[in-house]
């Protein structure tokens, strides 16, 4: 039997930096090697901070640390010998082959991996696909698909969905190829074993209902054990996430006792959501009074976005981010996340820019025009691909005069003038709108750090994440608020997303009442 602990931190208790302290104290005082030790983590993103955090530690190679620290996916990939994954061709040709097609017509779309995993609205989504990971996620026989949320949006008849999972399961076992799932399917279903003699979770309360069997299935053969998590932060139901795991799990618990993070009025807020469902947070000790403005309640136009220190946009749902994303850019604001700045857009815009300004240009820059414009608006004789091929290669640096040289008058009257993107091909509103205002308010080029300063998310997108400022915007949908009605686990997990949402906030917090039905935040006085 393993010897347990588990870890409760709190938003800003910094559970991941003790975590990694045990991992470096257990390689450095108690003689165990990185390869005795796997960590794993449910996000991607954290698992990359995960990985340098112990190459840190143990100075060995990022490639060499990721083979035991990651994601629980990656983690059972290569236990299962790193199998071949579907790709979108394999999707397309299953659908075509076994007549599926006209239930997913949108299918050329099709995406794989966790990103696509990670967006709640996959589990309302219609796509058989998101059903079969559903089904695997949570647990759930075939047999009972009828309790998949979005049951009532799935084109393929329910009598069929049986058969369209034994089709599935029966292409891939042809194809002698796997999905996203199969990678702790694999693991469970043929009971591979671990291969180190310890084991740390971190975000525990995340895991899916298939990932905490798995983890069962090893716990008898490990020597130590070490969860961490804030079950009050589960907020991946819709993939079969529970908090259940963490409460239930017989081990001795530590409770880091102070945020760094959070000031009193935010803590407060975000304890009053807990409190309104029945739901008690630990007694922790949060970073200073704040101010009495530390948490505001208003409309959008209240708010002046952009004013310093990091910033964090935050909605319920994808479909809002694009008001937000259409105010920042008329305003001039570089920001990134959903709708954000491309790098493709932020090499279009240091082109105009430093062209405005007359300054020289590199290969690089010369070929965003290219791609952007249309041929006939430079000097060239040959075919566009050619020209790119030219400046993608050069490594020279134009002089203004010279660069010039190979675009026609019309396109230096149409980089100068307020409407550069006018005869861009192409181009959205949004990203017109985007570089037009930018070249209006800016003074200096735009950098990829900058744009990581401000960034419209997904609460759900912004777990592990903070800023100094966040605006929260708190509509929600329809749906939402049909859950809401009768308090109960939905509501309940509903009210987790939200103080997932207000803990994000290190100085000030903005609520944000949008059009239409908003979720109800208290209001707390510090």
């Amino acid at each position: 039997m393993a010897k347990c602990m588990k870890i409760w931190g709190g938003p800003g208790c910094g559970k991941t930096a003790y975590l990694m302290k045990i991992y470096g104290n257990l390689i450095q005082d108690e003689g165990y090697m990185p390869s005795d030790i796997t960590v794993s983590t449910f996000r991607k993103t954290a698992a990359n901070d995960l990985i340098q955090q112990a190459s840190s530690l143990t100075k060995n190679p990022f490639t060499e640390t990721r083979q035991h620290v990651g994601t629980l996916h990656s983690i059972c990939n290569r236990l299962a010998g790193y199998p071949n994954l579907l790709g979108p061709k394999d999707i397309r040709e299953f659908l075509e082959e076994y007549g599926y097609a006209r239930y997913l017509p949108t299918y050329t779309k099709y995406r794989l991996g966790p990103d696509h995993l990670n967006a709640e609205e996959t589990v309302y989504s219609g796509d058989p696909f998101d059903l079969y990971n559903w089904l695997r996620n949570t647990d759930t026989p075939v047999e009972k698909a009828f309790r998949y949320p979005g049951i009532g949006n799935i084109l393929i008849p329910i009598r069929k969905i049986p058969k369209f999972v034994y089709d599935y399961e029966e292409f891939k076992e042809k194809k002698k190829k796997f999905d996203f799932s199969d990678q702790i399917q694999k693991v469970r279903n043929e009971k591979i074993e671990l291969d180190t003699q310890i084991l740390m979770i971190d975000e525990v309360q995340d895991l899916t209902r298939q990932q905490i069997e798995v983890v069962k299935m090893w716990e008898p053969n490990l020597d130590i054990m070490i969860i961490a998590g804030d079950p009050l932060q589960s907020i991946y139901g819709y993939l079969g996430g529970t908090p259940d795991f963490y409460r239930n799990w017989g081990a001795e618990e530590i409770i880091l006792p102070k945020s760094y993070r959070l000031a009193k009025p935010t803590w407060k807020t975000a304890c009053q959501i807990l409190e309104s469902e029945g739901m008690q947070p630990p007694g922790i000790e949060s970073n200073g009074l704040g101010s009495p403005d530390t948490v505001n309640f208003c409309g959008y136009s209240e708010i002046t976005p952009g004013l310093g220190g990091s910033e964090l946009h935050l909605v319920r749902c994808n479909y809002q981010a694009n008001a937000i994303a259409m105010d920042l850019a008329e305003r001039g604001i570089v920001f990134g996340g959903l709708h954000g700045w491309t790098e493709q857009e932020i090499n279009l815009f240091n082109t105009i820019f430093k062209f405005r300004k007359g300054d020289s240009m590199i290969g690089s820059e010369l070929k965003t025009l290219v791609e952007n414009y249309e041929l006939k608006l430079f000097r060239y004789w040959g075919s566009k691909e050619n020209l790119i091929e030219y400046f993608e290669s050069s490594t020279c640096r134009f002089q203004l005069a010279v660069a010039k040289g190979y675009m026609t008058p019309t396109l230096c009257n149409i980089l100068q003038s307020k409407n550069p993107t006018a005869k861009m091909r192409g181009c959205g509103k949004l990203k017109r709108v985007k570089i037009e205002n930018a070249l209006r308010v800016r003074k200096n080029v735009i950098t990829l750090e900058e744009v990581k300063k401000i960034q419209i998310l997904t609460i759900h997108g912004a777990k592990g994440l903070e800023a100094d400022v966040v605006f929260l915007h708190a509509a929600i949908t329809p749906r939402i608020r049909k859950s809401l009605l009768i308090p109960g686990e939905e509501s309940a997990a509903e009210a987790r997303v939200w103080y997932v949402g207000v803990t994000r906030a290190r100085e000030r917090l903005f609520v944000i009442k949008d059009k239409g039905q908003n979720y109800s935040l208290p209001r707390v006085v510090a």
